[in-house]
């Protein structure tokens, strides 16, 4: 039949789609763990405020998760579901560090400086 060597060109796309589908839920979700754990109001900084030392560090963020993605996804595969299973964990466990390592600079790194008050009062694009 026809439509099974069609069906087996067409999984590379899917599963590739898979990935794409996965990489979206997990910044959708690092987007939204971002706005709930800052002190401040993401969107309005953004957008009414203009703030652009916001902007290059949200942007920071933004690449840090893509950055972590890229990297659990490189490596053997065990296939499909388990290497979503992974790539999503390791991705989500990103996350996690990447907001941990922002009160870890703040307190332990600088401490006597605040990130957040150099980003939101002065606009500080260095920061």
């Amino acid at each position: 039949m026809p439509d099974v060597p069609f069906a087996a060109e067409l999984r590379p796309v899917a599963e590739g789609a898979a990935f794409v589908l996965l990489f979206m839920v997990v910044f959708v979700v690092g987007r939204r763990v971002h706005q709930l754990t800052s002190t401040f109001d993401v969107e309005d900084e953004l957008t009414v405020r203009d703030n652009a030392a916001l902007a290059i560090s949200v942007a920071g963020f933004y690449l840090g998760l893509a950055i972590i993605y890229v990297g659990a996804l490189l490596g053997p595969s065990y296939g499909l579901q388990q290497d979503l299973l992974l790539v999503g964990g390791y991705a989500l466990g990103g996350i996690a560090l990447l907001l941990i390592a922002r009160h870890v600079n703040d307190a332990l790194i600088l401490p006597g400086f605040s990130a957040d008050e150099e980003i939101l009062r002065d606009q500080n694009p260095g920061t």
